[in-house]
């Protein structure tokens, strides 16, 4: 097998890997999304029972996620520079890849950006029953003084 060949070949091999990674993390944010919105449902009702459970599989696919997408850095840096990011990789895919990858990479953008807005929704939500739950156990001195 020839130098050039050979070459081509990685670079086949990273282009199915960088897009089997993404398809990796898509799934993997669908179900953070819904994990999110069941812990999000366990606050609203107070219910703290499946709170530990959910939030280590949040952490088990954030830690998933995160290690795909330093490969798939790793990857678009081999396959078209240190500077270059997805976008890149994808247009030198043929048609039918590009497209598919394109739709792919744009749909994993909206996930985690909609993951986003659910963990600080749910942050908020924890923070206000925090803080409720403080005033209610730890009033002010002053609030029964004696007017």
């Amino acid at each position: 097998m020839s130098h050039v060949q050979a070459r081509a070949n990685n670079s086949r091999q990273a282009t199915a890997l960088l897009l089997q990674d993404l398809r990796s993390d898509l799934q993997e944010a669908r179900q953070l999304q819904v994990l999110l919105n069941l812990q999000f449902d366990a606050l609203l009702k107070h219910d703290p029972r499946p709170l530990p459970a959910l939030a280590a599989d949040i952490v088990v696919c954030v830690e998933r996620m995160h290690k795909r997408r330093t490969r798939r850095s790793a990857l678009v840096a081999r396959l078209v520079g240190p500077q270059a990011g997805m976008d890149e990789v994808l247009q030198g895919l043929g048609p039918s890849l590009q497209s598919t990858g394109t739709a792919w990479w744009k749909a994993l953008e909206d996930l985690v950006r909609a993951c986003k807005d659910a963990n600080l929704r749910n942050c908020a939500l924890l923070t206000q029953q925090h803080e409720l739950m403080q005033r209610v156990l730890e009033p002010d001195s002053d609030l029964y003084a004696p007017a």
